[in-house]
């Protein structure tokens, strides 16, 4: 099993799955993982929209920023070595990351992505072209946008949804989907 993680925050899920034994591929824009700074510090949100290479430009100080405010709150949590990669733009780097980290029919976990404006889940879910997703946070809730959840109802379907704890007034759950096939009429790939 191999499974993608594109915004892996502190790498608390990916070192889990791999001590079960799972190759994980994961990357996140934000040196030392973007949970880091995603609460204290708003020009993360600027980093999490560069979905392209000129909001990528517009995103380099805000990057800059968001890692100096990892850097000043002291050694930054990351329970697994990842890639410091922004994968969602169309570079070469992030080309290749998919590449490489699409061989072998991967699932792609998305988990907690950041909230609007931020748009990093979406363009996770256009470049991905496997088959299967482990979608980990609030459906239509605090995580991910609107955009995100109008392509998951268009072109996923729910396989399983799985409990999991939460914090108080929070409806987290793990949601297993898969595509569907557009040229089968809506069936599963």
């Amino acid at each position: 099993m191999v499974i993608l993680d594109p915004i892996a925050g502190t790498g608390l899920h990916s070192v889990l799955l791999r001590q079960m034994g799972v190759k994980v591929f994961c990357a996140d824009s934000v040196d030392g993982g973007s949970t880091q700074t995603s609460g204290a510090d708003t020009n993360y949100l600027n980093q999490c929209m560069s979905t392209g290479s000129a909001a990528r430009a517009a995103a380099a100080a805000g990057a800059a920023a968001a890692n100096a405010a990892v850097s000043a709150a002291g050694h930054a949590v990351a329970w697994t070595e990842m890639e410091n990669l922004d994968v969602f733009d169309s570079g070469e780097a992030a080309t290749e990351w998919w590449q490489r980290a699409e061989a072998g029919c991967p699932i792609l976990m998305l988990s907690f992505p950041p909230p609007p404006p931020a748009e990093v889940a979406e363009a996770a879910l256009r470049r991905f072209r496997g088959s299967w997703l482990l979608f980990i946070g609030e459906w239509r809730g605090c995580t991910g946008g609107s955009g995100f959840f109008d392509l998951l109802e268009a072109e996923w379907q729910k396989v399983r949804v799985f409990s999991l704890p939460q914090w108080p007034m929070m409806e987290d759950r793990v949601y297993l989907l898969r595509r569907q096939d557009p040229l089968a009429g809506g069936k599963k790939t």
